[in-house]
């Protein structure tokens, strides 16, 4: 099964929320989804067993601290699908020196990558990291960029021909161009949008 990896801009608030559950809906049913777990998404996407460290106050068991605990965080994910036939949604709860190590390594176990770019601006700092490696690791085909009318696209186009200019010799990108890197302009989050996305997501790497 396909397993889908959303990244966003921490600052979309209830924004990123009603597309994540919008895509999620859909994706659960035929594969599963990883994401860096922020607070815009944090009661969202909680299972049972956070949820109860959270509450008595052992939240901060669940942050990855190393590589190792990386390690053991996919070693013991459930690729089964659950009671109602939908797959899971693993949030990987990150600290500020510890998230890019744990990007990199998501990176390498997803077949696709949903980026939302909404709101993007020159204070996201991190999203500028998150495309360099996106580039660098994930095919065109399996990658799609999500923006608005809220996206400083002169600001993306910069970041974009930036990372392309520093792309590493190893990237399954090597031999493609820039022109092939086509962002999704999303209009709305209604039902015809989300469908216009989804399909965008399915028709990527066939």
């Amino acid at each position: 099964e396909p397993t889908l990896l959303i990244l966003r801009v921490f600052a979309l608030g209830r924004r990123s929320e009603i597309l994540f559950d919008a895509v999620t809906r859909y994706w659960r049913h035929i594969g599963k989804v990883r994401l860096i777990a922020g607070p815009d998404l944090a009661l969202a996407t909680l299972a049972p067993h956070q949820f109860l460290a959270f509450v008595s106050g052992r939240l901060g068991q669940l942050f990855i601290r190393d590589a190792a605990a990386m390690d053991r965080q996919l070693a013991a994910s459930d690729n089964r699908r659950d009671r109602d036939g939908r797959f899971r949604i693993d949030d990987h709860f990150c600290h500020a020196d510890t998230w890019q190590g744990v990007l990199s390594r998501l990176v390498k176990h997803t077949d696709r990558v949903l980026m939302d770019l909404r709101s993007f601006s020159a204070g996201n700092a991190g999203c500028v990291f998150e495309i360099k490696e996106l580039l660098n690791t994930v095919p065109l085909q399996c990658l799609v960029f999500v923006i608005d009318d809220t996206t400083n696209r002169a600001l993306l186009k910069q970041t974009l021909e930036t990372s392309w200019r520093e792309m590493r010799a190893d990237s399954p990108n090597l031999g493609a161009t820039l022109s092939e890197v086509q962002p999704f302009q999303l209009k709305s989050s209604g039902q015809h949008e989300i469908q216009r996305l989804m399909r965008r997501l399915c028709e990527t790497a066939g």
